[in-house]
């Protein structure tokens, strides 16, 4: 089944996520400070969303993948941040790898807005000795 996904934070880890969803043949939204990423995964066939808040009114489901608490909090509550563009049964999905107590918060006031966040974190594979 298709789905419209937004994804926010095209990284290293991010930007082949995106892509792979794209592959798949879902209706993507990208927003991304790199424009070098979000120009590829346009040419690609998804749709450049200058804000978080906009790329929560064109999905069903929105991925974000950042680096920092600091820019977690950002892209979800600041001025033009998911938040502001949340709706009923929109699904956040969060795969970066913060501390819990920045999630909960988060995922409290995403709750209260009436959409369901998922705490995802992904980690860098590592070496075993």
């Amino acid at each position: 089944m298709k789905r419209r996904i937004g994804f926010i934070g095209l990284g290293a880890m991010g930007k082949p996520m995106a892509q792979n969803l794209l592959k798949a043949g879902h209706e993507m939204y990208v927003c991304d400070i790199n424009t070098k990423a979000t120009i590829e995964l346009q040419n690609g066939g998804a749709h450049v969303i200058d804000f978080p808040r906009d790329v929560a009114k064109a999905a069903d489901v929105v991925m974000t993948m950042l680096a920092t608490p600091k820019e977690v909090e950002q892209v979800y509550l600041g001025e033009t941040g998911l938040l502001s563009g949340v709706r009923e049964g929109l699904v956040l999905i969060d795969s970066s790898t913060i501390d819990p107590d920045t999630t909960r918060r988060i995922g409290l006031q995403v709750e209260a807005a009436g959409a369901k966040m998922i705490d995802a974190p992904v980690g860098e594979e590592y070496e075993r000795d």
